[in-house]
């Protein structure tokens, strides 16, 4: 079973985000603190992380210089969760680079297909 990780401060964003993905076929760990999200993400080894940019203690720039400290989950691929238009996903420069962003609000219909759309890319540019 695929498995994705998403942390977010609004547990709205994280049930609806459940929801959506669980009616695909995704397990799904949640997440709404930064430290809740390194025990999930050391235990449960997701697939891919799914990150808030925006969140009170850590915010997702800083979890995810976090996450990539740990050797286990350092090449995990990473996409933002945003409603600021402003926040473009990083470069593919390595392993383990930010591979895109999805917009809040987000259409729950189509949240796992943009997840699949990402990995692929994400994939296809890790192989070469």
């Amino acid at each position: 079973m695929r498995r994705a990780l998403i942390i977010d401060d609004d547990v709205c964003i994280l049930d609806l985000a459940t929801l959506a993905l669980e009616s695909r076929g995704w397990e799904v760990l949640a997440a709404s603190s930064a430290e809740d999200a390194i025990r999930l993400a050391l235990a449960g080894k997701p697939e891919i992380i799914l990150i808030d940019v925006h969140m009170p203690v850590m915010d997702g720039p800083e979890l995810l210089k976090d996450l990539r400290s740990h050797v286990d989950i350092h090449d995990v691929p990473i996409v933002w969760l945003t409603a600021e238009s402003s926040v473009r996903p990083s470069g593919l420069e390595d392993r383990g680079s930010v591979v895109g962003c999805i917009a809040k609000p987000f259409d729950p219909r189509k949240l796992s297909d943009s997840i699949d759309v990402l990995l692929r890319s994400y994939r296809r540019v890790t192989s070469l």
